[in-house]
């Protein structure tokens, strides 16, 4: 029992998200406002919602208000009996609208965009791979608990790209840790168009990059997971719908199942933000790194083992990576290590102003911004793959971005079809501008020490075919957002040399006849046409005093 009294505010949304089930399974949205100062709220609260097996998608603070807003779901009988957390205070909570009629899909795979089932995104890299074999190709890093493959593109210009190249740092993006979030995933996808469309359309700064990095994409790091969230019905444990479904699918006994990946990372496992509960969302697994999906991950990116030694990547695939992304949703949000803390990181003003930087970049390319924030501002987690990679990779750069809808929309994990590009466009500048500082600072030795600063990079002279305008003084050299996944770009700049080609040939043509017109009527003024009218001669008059015509 503790110490202060919460009382239940209304939330202004009635309706938080939109469920797949039209049973038992119920979103809650319920916001309680605190007593005492938000920094004092223990965190044994949140532990105790998991024990109450309330899935807690998300939780905001708003210090300035002591405001405490938990979103997630259970059923009503469960919700009403939090109060018992806080001295009794009366509780009431919202309940979802049921849509058992929407395709879990939310889009026909005929459509133009839609999202990606595993089959599909396994079936988009292969032909990648076929279509660029001299700068991309597949490596499978490991495999999940049901066996199913977990894949990484590479992406690089120069040597053989089978091989791991020993003089370039490497840079990882990753999706779907969490198999619910969709959009992580198609993000990965449209950045990996993105990088090869570049270098096909001969793009400068991408190809610089590219011939000084190797780029490392991973649209699903949770496969089984993933396609459980494709399938139609409702989780008959859970009693909420499989598109809901977040964990890997290990199974625990005859009904429980899953780990949560994203607290089965060894930092700090086991500690605030994670459930030792098997049934538990955020359940964090027998023991670090226990689940095939992060040891592949682990293995696959390399860690310090300890304070001298480097564990390489145990498949000799990589050899320096620089920095990473793990893709999320939702919130809208950047954010920068640590997330187990509410204390600053040892490099808090390199990862802090990379992260504000991502974001300007992306606010001056699309005109949206994100939140930037401490990870642990959103709420403490251990055990997660940016904590772990930060600490054992002693400070290099690692951002976990929540992509959209924003933290306060009624969407949530059912983010539309038609939210795709949007969400690509915006995220294209933050993941470039991040490569590109790595690229300008790929010689740092010590990250922990190393202070924040970034110079615009020097790209070939040569011009761009795919000119766009460019950004205020201070942004990265010009680079252009295109995420169509078709060969619209080419398609354009073939169409442009034809038009110029016909202008030419236009011009010529009426130049000639002016020319030929000329000559007739010198031809006509001196009486002699020669070969023009057949004769052996040309024009003998001057054709200097004709008048102009």
């Amino acid at each position: 029992m503790y110490s202060f009294t919460v009382r239940l505010l209304l939330f202004a949304t009635t309706v938080f998200c939109n469920v797949l089930n039209n049973n038992t399974g119920t979103i809650k949205v319920v916001q309680f406002q605190l007593s005492v100062p938000l920094t004092q709220l223990p965190s044994q609260v949140l532990q105790q919602l998991h024990t109450f097996q309330v899935d807690t998608w998300s939780v905001h603070r708003d210090y300035s208000a002591n405001l405490l807003r938990v979103i997630g779901a259970a059923d009503t009988q469960t919700v009403h009996e939090l109060p018992a957390l806080w001295d009794g205070s009366a509780v009431q909570t919202f309940s979802s609208l049921s849509t058992a009629n929407i395709d879990s899909s939310q889009a026909s795979v005929n459509t133009p965009v839609h999202y990606h089932t595993l089959a599909e995104t396994t079936a988009k890299l292969s032909k990648w791979e076929a279509t660029y074999p001299h700068v991309a190709h597949v490596f499978t890093l490991g495999h999940s608990v049901e066996l199913r493959s977990i894949q990484a593109l590479k992406i690089s210009l120069g040597g053989d790209i089978k091989q791991n190249n020993y003089t370039k740092p490497e840079v990882v993006y990753l999706g779907a840790h969490h198999a619910r979030e969709w959009i992580s995933t198609e993000v990965v996808l449209c950045l990996a168009n993105y990088f090869l469309k570049g270098i096909e359309q001969g793009d400068p700064i991408i190809r610089n990059l590219l011939s000084n990095f190797e780029i490392w994409l991973v649209p699903v790091v949770n496969p089984d997971g993933f396609v459980y969230t494709h399938q139609s019905g409702v989780d008959p444990v859970s009693g909420v719908s499989k598109r809901f479904w977040r964990k890997n699918r290990r199974k625990f006994g005859n009904t429980v199942y899953g780990v949560d990946l994203n607290r089965n990372y060894n930092d700090d496992f086991g500690g605030p933000g994670a459930s030792n509960t098997k049934s538990a969302t955020d359940y964090h697994g027998p023991a670090p790194f226990s689940e095939p999906e992060t040891r592949a991950i682990r293995d696959f990116t390399g860690y310090w083992k300890d304070n001298t030694t480097w564990v390489n990547s145990t498949k000799g695939l990589v050899n320096n990576v620089l920095g990473c992304i793990s893709y999320h949703s939702y919130g809208e949000l950047i954010l920068f290590p640590p997330a187990d803390t509410y204390s600053r990181g040892r490099n808090h003003e390199f990862q802090s102003n990379l992260a504000l930087e991502m974001n300007n970049e992306m606010r001056r390319r699309t005109g949206n911004s994100y939140t930037v924030e401490q990870e642990s501002a959103l709420y403490l987690v251990s055990g997660d793959f940016c904590g772990w990679w930060y600490t054992k990779n002693r400070g290099k750069a690692c951002m976990s971005i929540e992509l959209r809808p924003g933290e306060a929309s009624s969407q949530g994990f059912l983010l539309p079809a038609d939210q795709i590009k949007p969400t690509c466009t915006e995220s294209i500048p933050a993941a470039m501008f991040f490569a590109l500082y790595l690229q300008e600072n790929k010689n740092v030795k010590n990250w922990w020490t190393h202070r924040y600063h970034y110079k615009v990079p020097t790209a070939p002279t040569a011009p761009s075919p795919r000119p766009h305008p460019p950004g205020p003084p201070g942004s990265p050299a010009d680079w252009h957002i295109d995420i169509d996944d078709n060969d619209t770009g080419l398609v354009v700049i073939l169409c442009t040399v034809a038009a110029c080609v016909m202008i030419v040939v236009v011009f010529m043509l009426a130049y000639s006849w002016k020319i030929t017109r000329r000559r007739l009527t010198a031809q006509a003024m001196t009486g002699d046409v020669g070969a023009w009218g057949g004769g052996a001669g040309g024009p003998t008059g001057p054709v200097s005093n004709l008048p102009s015509m």
